[in-house]
């Protein structure tokens, strides 16, 4: 896909897909906010027990910077590309393959959709793998493609929800769709542990036409 750019057959599909997403997502950015806390409300409960109440954090490509709202008191760095003019805690400009953190800064790291969305992909697990302390961990909620064919599928609609939580320019944002072997394979260079490893069902209709499988990884250094 040309940055900046969709062909005829792209333009039909991202409008379909932006029409669904609108549908499931609303168009309301209060609604949507109430509709992503709340879904992270439950998808925390999965693993703050790893987290101390004192403990410090960082959520790479945070977005809104949710999680920080929700895991206080622990203490959650909210790095993005392009902080949001009005995101919770402490919004810091940065990028995810080269973190201006010194190294072992962080109890964890937190890494909620946003992977498919680094350049290079490997440089930033590792920039994350660095700054994270010895026995700390590594938080990922992950969406993998499964299909050939469905990385395109997943691009397209990745700039849908981009353009209606964050009224983005829907045809600029740098997506690039990973299969769940090459994440595993970071793993395992860095000899992570796995703590838990769990699968979830979809949660909008429009990933049963994706069949995108979502897991949410708990990994210690």
């Amino acid at each position: 896909m040309k940055k900046n750019k969709l062909n005829y057959l792209e333009k039909i599909a991202f409008n379909v897909i932006d029409s669904l997403n609108k549908k499931g997502a609303h168009t309301n950015p209060v609604k949507i906010k109430q509709n992503i806390k709340g879904f992270l409300e439950k998808i925390s409960l999965k693993f703050t027990e790893y987290l101390p109440l004192n403990s410090k954090g960082i959520d790479i490509g945070a977005g809104l910077g949710i999680l920080s709202e929700l895991l206080k008191p622990r203490i959650i760095y909210n790095l993005d590309i392009n902080p949001p003019k009005e995101g919770y805690g402490i919004q810091i400009k940065g990028d995810a393959e080269d973190i201006n953190f010194e190294g072992e800064s962080f109890d964890f790291a937190l890494l909620f959709y946003a992977f498919n969305h680094f350049k290079n992909q490997e440089k930033a697990f590792s920039e994350m793998y660095r700054i994270v302390k010895n026995k700390g961990y590594i938080i990922a909620m992950m969406e993998f493609s499964r299909y050939k064919g469905q990385e395109h599928l997943i691009k397209l609609n990745e700039l849908s929800m981009n353009k209606i939580i964050y009224g983005k320019n829907c045809f600029s944002e740098e997506i690039n769709p990973l299969k769940k072997k090459d994440f595993e394979r970071m793993i395992n260079y860095f000899s992570l542990k796995r703590i838990s490893i769990e699968k979830f069902p979809p949660t909008q209709k429009i990933d049963f036409i994706f069949k995108s499988s979502k897991y949410l990884y708990v990994l210690q250094k």
